[in-house]
């Protein structure tokens, strides 16, 4: 592809990122990324360009024309001043989504990251489903060769959860008229199928979205005709709220030195305002050495978000971060 030399840069977030498509050269990308909220550039003499304004338009299409060169000996501009065009911020999940769409991979974080324990404490992942499905399908013939009814088999089935982004989502009309859902479920090490039965997606099917973070309750199908195992989906869970009763313990990070005690005062009776089930840490440095201390019985603290976040703005702390 022909490449036309230029000076544009690009556009502002609010976030205070400068957002450029390659240093001096028009390319035929759009590159975008959670490392810089949002790329332009034009397609070289393509009818799906993506421009952050019409001056960007105006140039690229004046270098393709050959019309740059007019004034280059001299002092004049052949284009007005550029101007930053202030756009609003996009979610951190959007991002990674154009990161995943544009070069094939998740490249500065994963969108599971904020649920990381939750995902870590739910027992089901594209890792063990298999070995799973092996072990349910096991003991279903156990059972039938004991002589178990249909419905004792479903009765001692176990239940799981996972964590992951709905990657895909497909609805099916049976032969019989039934409407039922497929869909994959993506997470750090890779993918498997979802079944939603005519019940479960009547009830679920408008709050789902492609391309967001869900956990899902269900039982793996152990069918063995089929090739990839499956998460029989019951019920859609919030993973905010499994993230939450996942973390035990929350630790603060105090500045160093402290000695005003009017501080301590602030930060004791934010903390005594906010109880929960998670113990709190404090992590003091203090003439080179740092001390954990862990706050009595009577000091506890919930997990959300809304509080860890204003414990970080308390004029005493330094970080916050949760096990």
């Amino acid at each position: 592809m022909p490449q036309a030399k230029s000076s544009l840069s690009g556009t502002k977030t609010e976030g205070g990122n400068i957002l450029w498509g390659g240093e001096d050269t028009a390319t035929d990308y759009l590159f975008g990324g959670a490392g810089a909220d949002t790329f332009l550039i034009s397609k070289y003499n393509g009818n799906d360009a993506v421009y952050n304004s019409d001056y960007a338009d105006n140039v690229v299409h004046g270098m393709a024309a050959g019309q740059m060169d007019l004034f280059g000996d001299t002092d004049e501009k052949t284009f007005a001043e550029y101007k930053y065009v202030v756009q609003p911020d996009i979610s951190r999940i959007e991002k990674l989504n154009m990161e995943k769409e544009l070069i094939g991979i998740f490249l500065s974080g994963h969108p599971l990251d904020d649920y990381k324990k939750a995902f870590e404490k739910a027992n089901l992942n594209s890792q063990n489903i298999a070995r799973i499905a092996a072990a349910e399908k096991a003991e279903r013939k156990k059972q039938q060769e004991s002589g178990a009814s249909w419905e004792e088999m479903r009765s001692v089935e176990k239940t799981y959860v996972a964590v992951g982004l709905l990657a895909e989502l497909r609805e099916f009309t049976t032969k019989t008229g039934k409407v039922m859902a497929f869909g994959k479920l993506r997470d750090y090490n890779g993918e498997f199928d979802l079944t939603f039965f005519e019940r479960t997606w009547q009830n679920v099917k408008d709050s789902l979205k492609v391309e967001t973070v869900y956990a899902f309750q269900g039982k793996v199908d152990s069918n063995p005709t089929r090739e990839s195992k499956a998460l029989l989906v019951e019920e859609v869970l919030d993973p905010e709220k499994l993230e939450e009763r996942a973390i035990q313990e929350i630790h603060v990070q105090l500045e160093p030195n402290l000695k005003n005690d009017n501080v301590f005062f602030y930060l004791k009776e934010f903390l005594f305002g906010n109880s929960g089930k998670c113990e709190i840490f404090f992590h003091i440095d203090d003439g080179g050495k740092t001390y954990i201390v862990r706050a009595g019985a009577q000091i506890t603290a919930p997990a959300n978000k809304e509080f860890l976040e204003k414990l970080k703005s308390v004029p005493l702390v330094r970080d916050v971060w949760t096990i």
